[in-house]
C-alpha cells in the first residue's frame, strides 16, 4: 500500500471498522491515527481531527 499524507483508510478491529488518516509519510515510514468525530447541531458526525494518542508508525 502506498500511503501519502492526508490519505484515509479503514482498518478492521474485531467486527468494527475504524477510520484512520495518514498524518505523516516519507520514503522510510508512515504514521496513521484514528479519526475523531463530534456531533454537530443536526446530530450528524463531523470529522474533528485525529487522536494522536493512538497513532501507529510503520516502516516501509
Amino acid at each position: 500500500m502506498n500511503l501519502c499524507k492526508d490519505d484515509y483508510l479503514n482498518l478492521a478491529e474485531g467486527e468494527n471498522i475504524i477510520p484512520y488518516k495518514c498524518i505523516y509519510a516519507d520514503e522510510k515510514k508512515v504514521i496513521i491515527a484514528p479519526l475523531k468525530f463530534i456531533l454537530d447541531k443536526n446530530n450528524e458526525l463531523v470529522e474533528n481531527g485525529v487522536d494522536e494518542t493512538k497513532k501507529m508508525e510503520f516502516l516501509r
